[in-house]
């Protein structure tokens, strides 16, 4: 059995650009949030069996296509290429009981909420506990952190997703790292 949760994928330039962001504008004394492991959380599924990593799986990729078959129908017909998906980080937070300092999005986009609720409703129909809060998308900067008065950021932060992955957390004796499982493309 694997701990497995449903996320955006970031391309590596993107991390860079966040941990250097992190490093010039924030620099507290928390526990950074190594940048590799950084991704947008759409659905956490806890530890499950193999069986029901197959059957979310097959649901995943059949979400997948069904956005980007969304995406291309909503594309003007001269434009060819399809547009990457974007998102806007604009303000920092901290959940204060997990001390989590974040990254998140006061207007998610209608894309974004259609994937991480279809992600959800496939977990919960296979029995997996899913939070009922509304969802926030948001990219953890800092662990144990707390007590920061934080303001809206004064230039958003914005970066491009064209996928989203099943991934494992796989615990060392210094830290956790994120590996995908399997990928699936969204624009």
């Amino acid at each position: 059995m694997n701990r497995l949760f449903f996320a955006l994928d970031i391309p590596d330039t993107d991390k860079q650009k966040l941990a250097n962001w992190r490093h010039l504008h924030l620099n507290f004394p928390f526990k950074c949030v190594p940048h590799a492991n950084f991704h947008v959380t759409l659905a956490f599924l806890g530890t499950i069996s193999k069986e029901q990593q197959k059957i979310l799986m097959s649901e995943a990729s059949q979400i997948a296509g069904q956005l980007r078959a969304k995406t291309k129908r909503e594309i003007k017909p001269q434009i060819k290429k399809v547009q990457p998906k974007v998102l806007s980080f604009d303000h920092c937070e901290l959940f204060k009981k997990p001390k989590v300092l974040f990254l998140g999005i006061n207007a998610s986009p209608q894309w974004l909420k259609l994937l991480a609720g279809e992600l959800s409703a496939c977990a919960k129909n296979i029995g997996l506990f899913q939070e009922s809060r509304p969802f926030r998308p948001h990219i953890s900067m800092y662990r144990k952190a707390s007590g920061q008065q934080l303001t809206p950021l004064k230039k958003k932060l914005t970066i491009e997703i064209s996928s989203f992955s099943l991934y494992q957390s796989i615990s060392t004796e210094s830290s956790v790292c994120y590996q995908p499982v399997k990928t699936w493309p969204i624009d």
